[in-house]
C-alpha cells in the first residue's frame, strides 16, 4: 500500500458553516483528496505537504463547474468566515497555477 492514499475527516465538519453548503463541502473534500502528503516541486516551486497545485481549467473539468464557480468557491473558503485554506499563484512562461494550502 502506498502512503498517503487516504484522508481523515473530523466529525466536527458537520458543525462547520461549510457543511451547510453542498457545493462547498464537495469542493472542500476534493481539495482534501488532492493535497500532497509529502513535499514535491512544481516548475521549481516547492509544494509542501498539505498543498496542491491546480488550474481553474483542470478543477472545472474534474468538478463539472465553471472556472469562475471554482474560483469563487476557493475564495470563499479562504475568507475569514471559513478560513480553511489559503491560495497563492505560481506563474510560468505559459500558464498560471493556483497553489491551495489546506
Amino acid at each position: 500500500m502506498v502512503s498517503g492514499d487516504w484522508i481523515k475527516l473530523h466529525r466536527r465538519i458537520t458543525e462547520s458553516g461549510l457543511f451547510a453548503d453542498d457545493w462547498l463541502t464537495r469542493l472542500w473534500i476534493w481539495c482534501l483528496t488532492r493535497a500532497n502528503y509529502a513535499p514535491q516541486t512544481f516548475y521549481g516551486a516547492m509544494i509542501d505537504a498539505g498543498e496542491f497545485v491546480t488550474s481553474m481549467e483542470n478543477a472545472a473539468e474534474v468538478l463539472g463547474k465553471s472556472k469562475s464557480t471554482i474560483w469563487r468557491g476557493l475564495q470563499k473558503m479562504s475568507s475569514p468566515e471559513y478560513d480553511c485554506l489559503t491560495l497563492r499563484l505560481i506563474k510560468n512562461a505559459k500558464r498560471q497555477y493556483t497553489v491551495v494550502t489546506i
